[in-house]
């Protein structure tokens, strides 16, 4: 049997001011099986809604580029090539470039 390395790394949460939102980056890294990307992940509804708001290549954000600025605002800094952002109804997400 051949068993694979997991290729996702999780950092912890970065929660929203009230602790009722949490951003997560996610790390994928197939280790020549394929594609290597970041992506952070937003929270709501206790873990139970998640929704993709930012997606670029491998190790272009970290755990110090995320920033809430407000309950319904979230900055992510990011380095390299242009990515994928996206906001939620409840939040207004801004990728900037660094």
């Amino acid at each position: 049997m051949l068993v694979l390395p997991w290729p996702h790394i999780y950092s912890v949460p970065v929660y929203s001011p009230s602790r009722t939102m949490a951003a997560r980056i996610d790390e994928y890294n197939a280790s020549g099986f394929g594609r290597a990307d970041s992506s952070v992940e937003l929270f709501t509804s206790h873990g139970f809604e998640s929704k993709v708001v930012y997606f670029g290549e491998w190790d272009s954000v970290g755990i110090d580029d995320l920033h809430w600025k407000s309950e319904s605002e979230l900055e992510i800094f990011y380095k390299g090539p242009p990515c994928y952002c996206t906001s939620t109804r409840h939040v207004v997400v801004r990728c900037i470039h660094q």
